[in-house]
């Protein structure tokens, strides 16, 4: 449950991608909704690597006995499913909201969608489950001005930072650097991920989106990385955060819930971590797996463009070992450059042949003089004689 609870913000809806979407927008075009279906396999893909390992953990203990699980019944899986129903009714309204599920579009966009979460959330506690009293409400308000407050003041002072990188030319400054050090792609990707996990250690997710992402941003696009590529690698590099000391919220979380002291959360969580940093390998290397399904859905290869492209370069290598010169070519059918030039003169000769002789009108013509003229000159001549 420590591991897996930082899958939220990588499985759609997620305040982190809406950040980041929003800071790297002047930069980078990232739509939110697309940086949303970008998270769909990366999160499926963790999540499985999560699972299978949990699976084959408790299969191969030794107090495990197959005759020992007994399905749950038809009554308790309806009453749970009861119980839970208006709580997974939330994320079918947020995503049913922003992607055209319910109609041929949208009915709001992913910051929209935020505020009818709280909504709902807000009816459904007073209302249904009838957990959140009148009186509480009052300090929660307070409780969630302050929260918002410490947030405003980090956005505000990121943005001033952002401003300021961009006036000192920092972000260009550091593509050139970047360039000059001649970094290949997997290069620079590596180096990313290893300084992402380090940001995760020391700073929460929303700080380090906010006063990172805009400086990352514009060294990623000058080695043509995909902006929800990179999004997708943020956030899981920054979710891995939440198991790594000293800023590891899920590890605090866990520790007072359960009451095991902080060290036996670490040691726990240890194998996880690892699975999860094999999966960053994996989206980090294999970019369709955050980019492909975006780029299908829209109707462009799920590979991407670059992979169909050299896969077009490989087929059309593939005969050029048979390739001749034009002259071999000549040669075959049995013809010469010479005996090309040969022709080519020939054929300038009858067409000069069919030219023919011209006739006088045709001459006179073509220098401005018709039979007219000519005889009104013979006349002229003719008089001037006489006198």
């Amino acid at each position: 449950m420590t591991s897996a609870g930082s899958l939220g913000i990588l499985i759609p809806p997620s305040i982190p991608m809406i950040i980041y979407a929003i800071m790297v927008s002047g930069i980078m075009s990232v739509n939110v909704a697309d940086l949303f279906i970008a998270g769909l396999l990366p999160g499926l893909l963790i999540g499985g690597l999560l699972i299978g390992y949990s699976v084959y953990h408790g299969v191969t203990r030794p107090d495990f006995s197959w005759s020992s699980l007994k399905p749950p019944s038809l009554a308790l899986i309806g009453k749970r499913f009861l119980e839970g129903f208006w709580a997974l009714l939330l994320p079918v309204i947020v995503l049913g909201g922003i992607y055209p599920i319910f109609g041929p579009v949208g009915i709001f966009t992913p910051t929209e969608a935020a505020a009818v979460a709280v909504v709902y959330a807000f009816i459904i506690e007073l209302f249904v489950h009838r957990e959140l009293p009148l009186k509480k409400i009052p300090p929660l308000l307070w409780e969630s001005a302050v929260l918002m407050g410490s947030l405003l003041g980090i956005l505000i002072m990121s943005f001033a930072l952002n401003h300021f990188l961009v006036d000192q030319q920092i972000p260009d400054k550091a593509v050139q650097w970047m360039t000059s050090l001649e970094l290949d792609r997997i290069t620079f990707l590596v180096l990313l991920n290893v300084f992402l996990l380090l940001i995760g250690c020391l700073m929460d997710i929303v700080s380090a989106i906010l006063i990172v992402a805009p400086l990352v941003a514009p060294i990623a696009a000058g080695f043509g990385i995909d902006p929800l590529h990179l999004g997708i690698i943020f956030v899981v590099n920054l979710e891995i955060g939440y198991l790594t000391p000293p800023i590891g919220l899920n590890l605090f979380v866990s520790s007072s819930l359960f009451r095991k002291p902080i060290g036996f959360v670490m040691r726990s969580v240890l194998v996880f971590m690892l699975l999860m940093l094999g999966g960053l390998m994996l989206i980090t290397w294999f970019e369709p797996i955050s980019g492909g399904l975006p780029r299908y859905l829209a109707g462009q290869p799920f590979l991407g463009v670059e992979e169909a492209v050299a896969e077009e370069e490989e087929e059309e290598e593939a005969p050029a070992e048979g390739v001749q010169s034009i002259q071999d070519l000549m040669k075959g059918a049995g013809t010469t450059v010479d005996a090309q030039d040969e022709d080519e003169d020939d054929e300038d000769e009858d067409d000069d042949d069919e030219k023919g002789v011209q006739s006088i009108q045709d001459l006179m013509r073509a220098a401005g003089t018709t039979a007219d003229d000519a005889d009104d000159a013979d006349d002229a001549e003719t008089s001037t004689s006489s006198e």
